[in-house]
C-alpha cells in the first residue's frame, strides 16, 4: 500500500490508511449532527419533512461519502509538496510557513486541498440527495 500511494515513510501511510476507525466514526458522528440539524431546520422554518427519519439517514449517508471520498483523493491523487528545509509533507504551495519553496512529491498537479474539499462536498450532495430521493423521501406524486 505504501508503495501503491507512493509514501516514502510508511508512518505517513498509516495516516492516510486509518479512514475507517476514529476518523470514520468521527465523519458518521459529524454526518449525524449536521443530518440532525436539517431536520430540526426543515421544522422551524414551518415546512417539515414528512419523513425526518428518511433526511436524517439521506443527510447522514451524503455527509459520510462525502468525508470518505475526501480522504480517498487526499490518499491518492491529491497534489502533496514537500518542503526541504524542515524535511516535511505539506500542502502549502508555493512557500512552506517557514519561507522555503515547495517541490511536488505527488498527485495531480492541479488538485490542492481546496479543490479535494469541493469535489467531495459535491459527491456528499449528490448521494443525500440521492439517498432521499430513492427512499421517496421527497414525497411522491
Amino acid at each position: 500500500m505504501q508503495e501503491l500511494l507512493g509514501h516514502k515513510d510508511v508512518k505517513t501511510t498509516m495516516i492516510y490508511t486509518h479512514v475507517l476507525n476514529r476518523g470514520g466514526l468521527a465523519a458518521l458522528a459529524g454526518s449525524v449532527l449536521i443530518a440532525t440539524g436539517a431536520v430540526a431546520f426543515s421544522h422551524l422554518a414551518g415546512h417539515p419533512s414528512p419523513h425526518p427519519e428518511l433526511l436524517l439517514l439521506a443527510v447522514a449517508a451524503g455527509g459520510l461519502c462525502g468525508s470518505l471520498f475526501d480522504s480517498l483523493l487526499g490518499a491518492t491523487v491529491q497534489q502533496i509538496l514537500f518542503c526541504p528545509a524542515c524535511a516535511m509533507e505539506t500542502e502549502c504551495h508555493p512557500y512552506h510557513r517557514c519561507g522555503t519553496a515547495t517541490r511536488r512529491l505527488r498527485g495531480w498537479r492541479w488538485l490542492n486541498n481546496d479543490g479535494v474539499n469541493f469535489v467531495s462536498s459535491v459527491v456528499g450532495a449528490g448521494v443525500a440527495a440521492g439517498w432521499w430521493l430513492w427512499l421517496g423521501g421527497a414525497g411522491g406524486p
